[in-house]
């Protein structure tokens, strides 16, 4: 702030030199907050951000812990066609129903659950149906593969036998690390998904 002896004198000096005097402490104000804040706590500095305030609830899913086929498949899924930011949740069998209430979390892969088995079906079909990705002929397959894995079904597909064997060796290379073993899944999900797609182009 120009101070009354200083402002006095600028204007008695002529009308040019209080813009410019102004201009100039006006600088030496931007400089100093941008050192200020340079200087100031990075969570200080995230907290006024209205991107951080709007920043959405991130949806979080629970199920059993140790995986098997379904328990991977499905993360995959909902991370690559549904939510790419959701949050997943491993817990004992027991805990399930009871933690899912405590964080607010939607639990897969349990009895009596809608995104669970229902029939011939497993978890994984449940996602597919419910998000309506059953239009793609490519996940309607690599869902089939996925239920012969999964369930005793194994000559579903004749692939099913080998994803199985791929993806219980990654749950045994992880084990007992659950978020591990599925990150390890997604290359080999990603891959089988790429199978299935050039698999219905060819056969169309």
């Amino acid at each position: 702030m120009v101070g009354p002896a200083l402002g006095g004198a600028l204007l008695a000096s002529g009308p040019v030199a209080l813009p410019i005097a102004c201009a100039a402490v006006c600088a030496s104000a931007a400089i100093a907050a941008i050192a200020t804040e340079r200087g100031l706590p990075a969570e200080h500095l995230r907290t006024p951000r209205a991107s951080s305030i709007r920043r959405r609830q991130i949806v979080k899913w629970i199920t059993r812990e140790h995986p098997r086929v379904d328990r991977v498949a499905c993360p995959w899924l909902i991370e690559r066609f549904v939510d790419k930011q959701a949050e997943f949740i491993y817990v004992p069998s027991d805990q399930v129903v009871s933690e899912a209430q405590k964080r607010g979390a939607t639990p897969f892969d349990i009895k009596d659950v809608e995104l669970g088995h229902h029939g011939a079906e497993c978890s994984f079909d449940a996602f597919v149906h419910k998000y309506a990705l059953d239009k793609d002929a490519a996940m309607v397959y690599m869902a089939k593969v996925i239920r012969g894995a999964d369930t005793d079904d194994k000559t579903l597909a004749p692939e099913s036998q080998g994803v199985e064997a791929l993806l219980d060796g990654l749950r045994h290379m992880h084990y007992p690390n659950d978020h591990k073993q599925r990150e390890a899944s997604k290359p080999l999900l990603d891959a089988l998904y790429a199978y299935c797609q050039r698999k219905v182009q060819a056969a169309a």
